[in-house]
Protein backbone atom coordinates (compact mmCIF):
# COMPACT_ATOMS: atom_id res chain seq x y z
CA UNK A 1 0.00 0.00 0.00
CA UNK A 2 2.37 2.67 -1.27
CA UNK A 3 -0.19 5.47 -0.85
CA UNK A 4 -1.98 4.33 2.29
CA UNK A 5 -4.25 7.10 3.63
CA UNK A 6 -2.94 9.65 1.11
CA UNK A 7 -5.34 12.12 -0.51
CA UNK A 8 -4.93 12.61 -4.26
CA UNK A 9 -6.48 14.91 -6.86
CA UNK A 10 -6.29 13.64 -10.45
CA UNK A 11 -7.39 15.82 -13.35
CA UNK A 12 -8.37 14.40 -16.72
CA UNK A 13 -9.46 11.21 -15.03
CA UNK A 14 -12.39 10.07 -17.18
CA UNK A 15 -10.32 7.99 -19.57
CA UNK A 16 -6.80 6.90 -20.45
CA UNK A 17 -3.89 7.69 -18.19
CA UNK A 18 -5.99 9.60 -15.64
CA UNK A 19 -8.46 6.76 -15.21
CA UNK A 20 -5.68 4.17 -14.92
CA UNK A 21 -3.88 6.32 -12.36
CA UNK A 22 -7.02 6.80 -10.29
CA UNK A 23 -7.64 3.05 -10.17
CA UNK A 24 -4.02 2.29 -9.28
CA UNK A 25 -3.83 4.99 -6.60
CA UNK A 26 -6.97 3.59 -4.99
CA UNK A 27 -5.54 0.07 -5.05
CA UNK A 28 -2.45 1.45 -3.32
CA UNK A 29 -4.53 2.92 -0.49
CA UNK A 30 -5.20 6.51 -1.58
CA UNK A 31 -8.47 8.38 -1.36
CA UNK A 32 -8.97 10.02 -4.72
CA UNK A 33 -10.80 13.01 -6.15
CA UNK A 34 -11.38 12.62 -9.87
CA UNK A 35 -11.75 15.85 -11.84
CA UNK A 36 -12.77 15.98 -15.47
CA UNK A 37 -14.88 17.99 -17.88
CA UNK A 38 -16.66 14.73 -18.72
CA UNK A 39 -19.04 12.94 -16.39
CA UNK A 40 -17.61 9.64 -17.63
CA UNK A 41 -15.29 9.85 -14.63
CA UNK A 42 -18.28 9.00 -12.43
CA UNK A 43 -18.04 5.42 -13.73
CA UNK A 44 -14.48 5.18 -12.39
CA UNK A 45 -15.69 6.53 -9.04
CA UNK A 46 -18.33 3.81 -8.91
CA UNK A 47 -15.73 1.17 -9.77
CA UNK A 48 -13.41 2.37 -7.01
CA UNK A 49 -16.19 2.43 -4.43
CA UNK A 50 -17.38 -1.03 -5.47
CA UNK A 51 -13.88 -2.30 -4.74
CA UNK A 52 -13.99 -0.76 -1.26
CA UNK A 53 -12.07 2.42 -2.04
CA UNK A 54 -12.92 6.06 -1.44
CA UNK A 55 -13.48 8.38 -4.41
CA UNK A 56 -15.28 11.60 -5.28
CA UNK A 57 -15.99 13.21 -8.67
CA UNK A 58 -15.95 16.91 -9.47
CA UNK A 59 -16.77 18.24 -12.92
CA UNK A 60 -14.87 21.16 -14.36
CA UNK A 61 -12.54 22.66 -16.95
CA UNK A 62 -8.96 23.08 -15.70
CA UNK A 63 -8.47 26.17 -17.86
CA UNK A 64 -11.21 28.10 -16.00
CA UNK A 65 -9.96 29.56 -12.69
CA UNK A 66 -13.26 29.07 -10.84
CA UNK A 67 -13.44 25.44 -11.95
CA UNK A 68 -9.83 24.79 -10.92
CA UNK A 69 -10.55 26.30 -7.52
CA UNK A 70 -13.72 24.19 -7.24
CA UNK A 71 -11.66 21.05 -7.77
CA UNK A 72 -9.36 21.91 -4.89
CA UNK A 73 -12.27 23.00 -2.71
CA UNK A 74 -13.88 19.60 -3.32
CA UNK A 75 -10.74 17.90 -2.04
CA UNK A 76 -10.72 20.09 1.07
CA UNK A 77 -14.43 19.59 1.75
CA UNK A 78 -14.26 15.83 1.18
CA UNK A 79 -11.00 14.94 2.91
CA UNK A 80 -9.61 18.05 4.61
CA UNK A 81 -6.13 17.90 3.07
CA UNK A 82 -4.18 16.91 -0.04
CA UNK A 83 -0.96 14.95 -0.41
CA UNK A 84 -0.77 14.26 -4.15
CA UNK A 85 -1.74 16.22 -7.24
CA UNK A 86 -1.63 14.61 -10.67
CA UNK A 87 -2.12 17.30 -13.32
CA UNK A 88 -3.11 15.01 -16.17
CA UNK A 89 -5.86 16.84 -18.09
CA UNK A 90 -4.80 17.40 -21.68
CA UNK A 91 -5.99 17.55 -25.26
CA UNK A 92 -4.44 16.93 -28.66
CA UNK A 93 -5.52 18.47 -31.94
CA UNK A 94 -4.00 17.85 -35.35
CA UNK A 95 -3.40 21.37 -36.64
CA UNK A 96 -1.18 20.80 -39.68
CA UNK A 97 1.82 23.00 -40.42
CA UNK A 98 2.36 25.91 -38.06
CA UNK A 99 1.35 28.40 -40.77
CA UNK A 100 -2.01 26.61 -41.01
CA UNK A 101 -2.64 26.36 -37.28
CA UNK A 102 -5.73 28.27 -36.21
CA UNK A 103 -5.23 30.67 -33.33
CA UNK A 104 -8.30 29.22 -31.61
CA UNK A 105 -6.75 25.73 -31.70
CA UNK A 106 -3.44 27.05 -30.35
CA UNK A 107 -5.19 28.87 -27.51
CA UNK A 108 -7.34 25.90 -26.53
CA UNK A 109 -4.44 23.45 -26.50
CA UNK A 110 -2.20 25.75 -24.45
CA UNK A 111 -5.07 26.67 -22.12
CA UNK A 112 -5.81 23.05 -21.22
CA UNK A 113 -2.35 21.51 -21.36
CA UNK A 114 -0.29 24.28 -19.77
CA UNK A 115 -2.51 26.92 -18.19
CA UNK A 116 -4.57 24.16 -16.59
CA UNK A 117 -1.47 22.82 -14.83
CA UNK A 118 -0.71 26.33 -13.59
CA UNK A 119 -4.21 27.00 -12.31
CA UNK A 120 -4.86 23.71 -10.52
CA UNK A 121 -1.38 23.84 -8.97
CA UNK A 122 -1.87 27.47 -7.92
CA UNK A 123 -4.95 26.58 -5.89
CA UNK A 124 -3.59 23.25 -4.63
CA UNK A 125 -0.27 24.48 -3.27
CA UNK A 126 -1.61 26.37 -0.21
CA UNK A 127 -3.65 23.33 0.85
CA UNK A 128 -0.70 20.99 0.25
CA UNK A 129 1.57 23.23 2.33
CA UNK A 130 -0.94 23.20 5.19
CA UNK A 131 -1.14 19.40 4.80
CA UNK A 132 2.58 19.12 5.52
CA UNK A 133 3.90 18.68 1.99
CA UNK A 134 3.39 16.20 -0.79
CA UNK A 135 4.05 15.37 -4.42
CA UNK A 136 2.92 16.99 -7.66
CA UNK A 137 3.14 14.94 -10.85
CA UNK A 138 2.41 16.66 -14.16
CA UNK A 139 1.73 14.85 -17.41
CA UNK A 140 4.01 16.26 -20.09
CA UNK A 141 5.01 14.25 -23.17
CA UNK A 142 7.86 12.84 -25.16
CA UNK A 143 6.59 15.26 -27.81
CA UNK A 144 8.06 18.66 -27.07
CA UNK A 145 10.67 17.35 -24.65
CA UNK A 146 12.84 14.70 -26.30
CA UNK A 147 11.38 15.00 -29.81
CA UNK A 148 9.19 17.29 -31.89
CA UNK A 149 6.35 16.17 -34.13
CA UNK A 150 5.34 17.83 -37.38
CA UNK A 151 1.73 19.01 -37.38
CA UNK A 152 1.57 19.12 -33.59
CA UNK A 153 3.39 22.37 -32.86
CA UNK A 154 0.84 23.67 -30.36
CA UNK A 155 0.72 20.36 -28.52
CA UNK A 156 4.51 20.04 -28.41
CA UNK A 157 4.93 23.63 -27.23
CA UNK A 158 2.37 23.17 -24.46
CA UNK A 159 4.02 19.99 -23.21
CA UNK A 160 7.50 21.54 -23.32
CA UNK A 161 6.01 24.31 -21.21
CA UNK A 162 4.82 21.75 -18.66
CA UNK A 163 8.38 20.48 -18.26
CA UNK A 164 9.71 24.00 -17.72
CA UNK A 165 6.93 24.83 -15.27
CA UNK A 166 7.61 21.62 -13.36
CA UNK A 167 11.26 22.53 -12.86
CA UNK A 168 10.33 25.96 -11.50
CA UNK A 169 7.75 24.41 -9.17
CA UNK A 170 10.37 22.01 -7.83
CA UNK A 171 12.69 24.88 -6.93
CA UNK A 172 9.98 27.00 -5.34
CA UNK A 173 8.26 24.24 -3.34
CA UNK A 174 11.14 22.17 -1.99
CA UNK A 175 11.27 24.34 1.13
CA UNK A 176 7.68 23.23 1.87
CA UNK A 177 8.56 19.52 1.45
CA UNK A 178 6.68 19.41 -1.84
CA UNK A 179 8.26 17.64 -4.80
CA UNK A 180 7.28 18.37 -8.41
CA UNK A 181 8.08 16.04 -11.29
CA UNK A 182 6.55 15.18 -14.62
CA UNK A 183 6.03 12.02 -16.60
CA UNK A 184 6.64 12.17 -20.36
CA UNK A 185 4.71 9.40 -22.12
CA UNK A 186 5.65 8.25 -25.59
CA UNK A 187 3.08 6.68 -27.91
CA UNK A 188 0.36 5.32 -25.65
CA UNK A 189 -2.81 3.40 -26.49
CA UNK A 190 -5.23 6.18 -25.57
CA UNK A 191 -7.97 7.57 -27.79
CA UNK A 192 -6.40 11.05 -28.12
CA UNK A 193 -4.72 10.69 -31.50
CA UNK A 194 -7.10 8.14 -33.12
CA UNK A 195 -10.09 10.36 -32.37
CA UNK A 196 -8.41 13.37 -33.96
CA UNK A 197 -7.22 11.38 -36.98
CA UNK A 198 -10.67 10.08 -37.77
CA UNK A 199 -12.23 13.48 -37.10
CA UNK A 200 -9.97 15.01 -39.74
CA UNK A 201 -11.12 12.63 -42.43
CA UNK A 202 -8.73 9.72 -42.03
CA UNK A 203 -10.10 6.23 -42.46
CA UNK A 204 -9.86 3.37 -39.98
CA UNK A 205 -7.69 1.42 -42.43
CA UNK A 206 -5.30 4.38 -42.73
CA UNK A 207 -5.22 4.73 -38.95
CA UNK A 208 -4.47 1.03 -38.44
CA UNK A 209 -1.70 1.07 -41.04
CA UNK A 210 -0.16 4.22 -39.57
CA UNK A 211 -0.24 2.87 -36.04
CA UNK A 212 1.34 -0.39 -37.14
CA UNK A 213 4.11 1.49 -38.93
CA UNK A 214 4.74 3.74 -35.93
CA UNK A 215 4.84 0.79 -33.53
CA UNK A 216 7.55 -0.74 -35.69
CA UNK A 217 9.77 2.30 -35.07
CA UNK A 218 9.61 1.87 -31.28
CA UNK A 219 12.49 -0.26 -29.97
CA UNK A 220 10.12 -2.32 -27.81
CA UNK A 221 7.94 -2.86 -30.88
CA UNK A 222 4.63 -1.72 -29.45
CA UNK A 223 2.65 1.15 -28.01
CA UNK A 224 2.71 1.68 -24.27
CA UNK A 225 -0.38 1.27 -22.12
CA UNK A 226 -2.12 3.70 -19.82
CA UNK A 227 -1.47 1.28 -16.98
CA UNK A 228 2.29 1.47 -17.61
CA UNK A 229 2.21 5.26 -17.41
CA UNK A 230 0.14 5.03 -14.22
CA UNK A 231 2.93 2.95 -12.66
CA UNK A 232 5.43 5.72 -13.46
CA UNK A 233 3.10 8.30 -11.93
CA UNK A 234 2.78 6.11 -8.82
CA UNK A 235 6.55 6.01 -8.48
CA UNK A 236 6.81 9.81 -8.67
CA UNK A 237 3.89 10.30 -6.29
CA UNK A 238 5.10 7.85 -3.65
CA UNK A 239 7.92 7.89 -1.14
CA UNK A 240 9.85 5.54 -3.40
CA UNK A 241 10.96 8.69 -5.25
CA UNK A 242 11.52 10.79 -2.12
CA UNK A 243 14.76 12.29 -3.46
CA UNK A 244 13.55 12.82 -7.03
CA UNK A 245 12.59 16.42 -7.70
CA UNK A 246 12.19 18.56 -10.81
CA UNK A 247 12.67 15.66 -13.20
CA UNK A 248 11.04 14.65 -16.48
CA UNK A 249 10.64 10.87 -16.55
CA UNK A 250 10.40 9.69 -20.16
CA UNK A 251 8.36 6.50 -20.64
CA UNK A 252 8.43 5.82 -24.37
CA UNK A 253 9.71 2.29 -24.98
CA UNK A 254 13.08 3.68 -25.97
CA UNK A 255 11.81 5.72 -28.93
CA UNK A 256 13.62 8.96 -28.08
CA UNK A 257 16.98 7.21 -27.78
CA UNK A 258 17.18 6.85 -31.55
Amino acid sequence: MKLKDKIALITGSATGIGRSTALLFSQEGAKVVLADISKEAEETVREIRAAGGSAVFVQGDVSIPSDAQKMVNTVKESYGEINILHNNAGILRICGDLSKTEESDWDRIVDINLKGVFLVSKYTIPLMISSGGGSIVNTASMAGWTVGMAGLAAYCASKAGVVGLTKCMALELAVHDIRANCVCPGTIDTTLYPTQFLKHGGTQDELDAGQEALAATIPQGRYGTSAEIAQAVLFLASEESSYVNGQALVVDGGFSNQ
